[in-house]
């Protein structure tokens, strides 16, 4: 049987302007934080100065200096006190960029914890309905545990078959193995021989 594929999945986006405002916006929204951060980290880690014109700005240094030094065409004057201030803003955003590259992966970290602790308090709360007296459930309650119960009596006999074929040449009679005649292929196993399973 051939699955088809309920996604489709990572294909290749052709570069052009967005026509749809709405779609525009949303796109804009998702990506121009990592737009930011990649400029931020350029900045770091080869010592160039960007400016980002869009809706919302970055510079490094900062964008008026970067645009009146493009507009003017004349270099960076470079003295003592510029070069001192230079360096400890290059300190300072380093430092910054460390600090929010440890919280994202902290953030990270934690929200898979969160799926984590989500799953387990699922499977508590299925755990915590067996001890609940079934007395104060309503009917939907009682449908669920009567679901639950089912399946959980599903499982015990799909391990119970496994165990009886493994150990079915071990042990020659099967109401040894199965002593209390539960059914477990819709038929009473004491009424059947071993040879049943070969």
């Amino acid at each position: 049987m051939v699955h088809e594929k309920k996604t489709r999945g990572r294909q290749k986006i052709d570069i052009v302007k967005i026509e749809n405002e709405q779609n525009l916006q949303v796109t804009f929204c998702k990506r121009h934080s990592g737009l930011f951060k990649k400029a931020s980290e350029l900045c770091t880690l080869t010592g160039s100065e960007v400016a980002l014109v869009v809706a919302y700005c970055f510079g490094s240094p900062s964008v008026n200096a970067i645009i009146d030094r493009f507009e003017s065409q004349t270099p960076k004057s470079i003295d003592s006190s510029n070069l001192l201030l230079e360096a400890h803003r290059k300190i300072n955003v380093q430092h910054l960029n460390n600090e929010l590259t440890i919280l994202q992966n902290h953030f990270e970290t934690e929200k898979k914890r969160g799926k984590t602790l989500n799953q387990q308090r699922k499977v508590g709360e299925t755990r915590h309905r067996w001890e609940a007296p079934i007395k104060e459930l309503n009917l939907e309650q009682l449908e669920q545990f009567n679901l639950a119960l089912l399946e959980l009596q599903k499982n015990v006999k799909s391990e119970l078959r496994k165990i009886i074929f493994e150990h079915s040449n071990q042990i020659g009679n099967l109401g040894q193995l199965n002593p209390y005649g539960i059914d477990l292929f819709g038929i009473n196993a004491r009424e059947i021989s071993p040879s049943v399973f070969y």
